[in-house]
């Protein structure tokens, strides 16, 4: 038990110090299974794109040059899907 708790401590801290876009950078697995979605008319996964959408665009803004790369993913698959 003692064990876990360091093990979950320490991965906690390693999420504690990435950047804040790392939090929104998404696989490319994950992108098509939620643009699939979103081609069914799923409402949640519409609403969880335009929150991802959102906030790269709010650091994109303040000069991230990892969410532009991040959004610029999603705006070739989203093309490929005639999204």
């Amino acid at each position: 038990m003692k064990k876990l708790l360091i093990v979950l401590t320490l991965l906690l801290s390693v999420n504690i110090f990435a950047d804040e876009v790392d939090k929104y950078i998404t696989t490319e697995s994950y992108k098509k299974l939620l643009i699939e979605r979103m081609l069914k008319g799923d409402s949640e996964a519409e609403k969880i794109w335009e929150q991802l959408e959102d906030k790269l665009q709010t650091l994109l803004e303040e000069g991230n040059i990892k969410a532009e790369k991040e959004l610029e993913k999603w705006d070739n698959l989203l093309a490929e899907a005639g999204l």
